[in-house]
């Protein structure tokens, strides 16, 4: 919640000083400083919500190998999936925030790096029936979100989330001796299975529970205030008493 406060906290010090200026004037400043501090708390954040390690869902996808002239098609079965690992958070291209008539809005790019997920596996293709566990990830896995600030009334809108970019995927697979062309078979099927069912899986995943912290946020600050001075005031008072950390500039 500290992180989140902060965010609050400056974006409502930027409006603050904005509201001397006039109400056609619209304000924008580059945060790249402020969320390059903000992500260092972010991943440990990460971790202690529990929002990692995540399930992964069960899934089931065809997929066809040419050992030599004629196509083969086979089933890949993958159970017991669970995304165990990251190595952190780090913004990925410029966070900015724009403000017009009492509305605030921040933009800004996430890189979940290094993220590793595992699965058991089990493939089916001509007379081979391989079993046994796969690992994989990849360096980049880049989240694009949107927030919007509603100043009147101290409300915030999640205007967009979603993956932005994912980098190289790779895949290690464990237990049976696999000829390489099957090998390579169910690999090229990972990759294709990452960028397209587990993507969209996991960017649900992360939405809904930037979601919950967002609610928490409305729950706890929605109408407490009467004017942009008095929720300065507020989180001033929680930075004195430590809820509320800054980067000093």
């Amino acid at each position: 919640m500290k992180i989140y406060l902060f965010l609050l906290s400056l974006g409502v010090s930027c409006v603050f000083a904005a509201n001397d200026t006039k109400s056609d004037v619209i304000t924008e400043a580059n945060m790249n400083a402020y969320m390059d501090y903000v992500l260092i708390q972010f991943g440990p954040f990460i971790n202690s919500m529990g929002w990692i390690p995540m399930d992964l869902p069960d899934i089931v996808e065809g997929f066809e190998a040419k050992p030599i002239l004629i196509t083969y098609r086979g089933e890949l079965k993958l159970t017991n999936g669970v995304l165990d690992e990251f190595q952190g958070t780090a913004r990925s291209g410029n966070s900015m925030m724009y403000y017009d008539k009492m509305l605030l809005r921040v933009s800004t790019s996430t890189n979940l790096r290094n993220i590793r997920y595992r699965f058991d596996y089990s493939a089916k293709i001509w007379n081979l029936g391989p079993t046994g566990w796969l690992e994989g990830g990849t360096d980049k896995f880049i989240m694009h979100t949107d927030i919007l600030i509603d100043i009147t009334d101290f409300y915030i809108y999640m205007q967009d989330f979603r993956v932005e970019k994912i980098g190289s995927v790779w895949t290690k697979l464990h237990g049976n001796i696999l000829v390489d062309w099957l090998a390579n078979a169910i690999i090229n099927t990972m990759s294709f299975i990452f960028r397209g069912i587990l993507r969209d899986f996991i960017s649900d995943k992360f939405r809904e529970n930037v979601q919950e912290v967002i609610d928490e946020i409305n729950n706890n600050m929605h109408g407490k205030f009467s004017s942009v001075e008095d929720v300065v005031q507020y989180l001033a008072k929680m930075s004195e008493n430590g809820f509320v950390d800054a980067p000093k500039y």
